[in-house]
């Protein structure tokens, strides 16, 4: 039984669960963030969702209703956070929203930036090239060719000959790694420097 397998920690379980139910959750999220973000924002708040039903499987109760719904609820709340987020930010913006699309990893931008914002800028692409060369290869591959080729789920599973399940838990494996790589260096920053 698959929830009693994800109780007990197993990954491959996961990869049944978002192989199953990884569409209906697309297209709750993708429903919910009409609107706000790009593919990319809903593929990554989709991704929140799964992690959020590993981490706190210990949550769920089969006499309150099926694992499904239980997935599914957790994708709207992450999905209704996610579209806060994306809300504020546009309001913030000015409507543009900032994703690594905006943000150059080479070069500059055609507006004077303050030598202060450069430097910063400088320094946050070479943290994120230090955390995607730390990543494992086939995680490495899922997010290059997901983020910078912009190829579709799909088509990587299918030419990776791994299920669309496996793919999305890759690309799920390489965000959180990246996001704990980020946190970790962050915590290393003296307070007042």
């Amino acid at each position: 039984m698959v929830s009693r397998r994800l109780l007990e920690g197993d990954p491959a379980a996961l990869e049944e669960v978002m192989d199953a139910w990884g569409g209906h959750v697309y297209h709750l999220v993708d429903h919910i963030l009409h609107g706000l973000g790009n593919s990319g924002d809903v593929e990554e708040c989709c991704s929140d969702a799964f992690v959020a039903a590993w981490e706190r499987f210990g949550d769920f109760d089969p006499s309150r209703g099926s694992l499904k719904t239980w997935v599914l609820t957790l994708a709207r709340y992450q999905a209704l956070d996610c579209r806060r987020r994306l809300a504020r930010r546009q309001g913030v913006e000015g409507g543009r929203l900032l994703t690594l699309e905006y943000m150059p990893l080479e070069g500059g931008s055609s507006r004077k930036e303050d030598p202060e914002d450069s430097l910063l800028q400088k320094e946050l692409r070479e943290e994120l090239w230090e955390a995607l060369e730390a990543l494992k290869a086939e995680e490495k591959e899922v997010l290059y060719r997901r983020y910078f080729l912009e190829e579709s789920i799909e088509h990587i599973a299918a030419d990776l000959g791994i299920s669309r399940g496996a793919a999305d838990n890759r690309l799920w494996r390489a965000r959180r790694s990246l996001k704990d790589f980020m946190k970790r260096d962050e915590r290393q920053v003296p307070a007042n420097g």
